[in-house]
This record gives C-alpha cells, structure tokens and sequence, in this order.
C-alpha cells in the first residue's frame, strides 16, 4: 500500500471535516514507502492518529514516514496540549480516555494498538518537537 497517497487522502477528508479549525498539515514521507500489509490496517492506524491530531492541535499537524533496514517508522506530531505523562499508557487502553469534553469512545488508540501489536510492532508516545503529543509507530517491513 502507497503510504504517501492513503495520507494525502486522509488529510484532504480531514481538512474538510476540520475546515473551521484550519490546520496546516506537512509531511515528510520517504519516496515509494509501501506498508506491507492490509490497506484498511494501514487506514484504520493512520486514521485514528491523524484526525486525533487534528483534533487536539492548535493549529499543525506534521507526519513523518521513514524505513530503515526491515522497519517503517511513522510519527505523528501536533502543536496541541499534549498527554500528560500520567495518562501516557493509559491512553492506549481500550475505553480508557483523558478527553471528555470530546466526542468518542477511547477505542481509537486501543484499535491502532490493537493493529500494531497484530504486526509485531510497537508504538511510543512522547511529547513532539512541536509542543504537543507525537505518536511514534514501528512497524517490520515484512
């Protein structure tokens, strides 16, 4: 699957979802990266951390996609409030949330969590270079 093309489509379906809001979105995606696995994997984990993104920034949004050796790394970053350290694993819980003025479940993170660990990846949470929360997903390329 064409990482660079499903996050192109993701941000054009969110920026219009967040059209009041207007975020800026920039990415940088290695030339040619392919997820090696299920398209609608890949959608459900980009999903869930992008329009999360865009619903907690301030106002941008950054993702980063590299490989290295038998790995592909995402990152996504947002200028938002950020976690606080407290609730770092918590969040990843299903049904657990930190947001409640918000709407959902607190399933999204379970579900990429869910999906990352199918893929014998794994997932970090920090806090980003733009002030606000940055989710850092592995994945093998394999």
């Amino acid at each position: 699957v064409d990482v660079e093309h499903e996050i192109a489509e993701l941000s054009r379906t969110l920026q219009l979802l967040y059209r009041d809001k207007s975020p800026v979105i920039d990415w940088e995606i290695e030339p040619d990266l392919q997820f090696f696995g299920d398209r609608e994997d890949l959608l459900e984990m980009l999903g869930n951390l992008l329009e999360n993104a865009y619903k907690y920034c301030h106002q941008q949004v950054h993702v980063i996609v590299t490989s290295r050796n038998d790995t592909v790394k995402i990152r996504v970053d947002d200028d938002g409030s950020g976690i606080p350290a407290r609730a770092e694993s918590f969040i990843i819980k299903r049904g657990h949330r930190i947001d409640t003025q918000a709407e959902g479940q607190g399933l999204g993170l379970a579900i990429v969590s869910d999906i990352i660990v199918a893929y014998e990846g794994n997932i970090q949470l920090e806090r980003g270079h733009l002030g606000g929360a940055s989710f850092i997903i592995e994945l093998p390329r394999h």
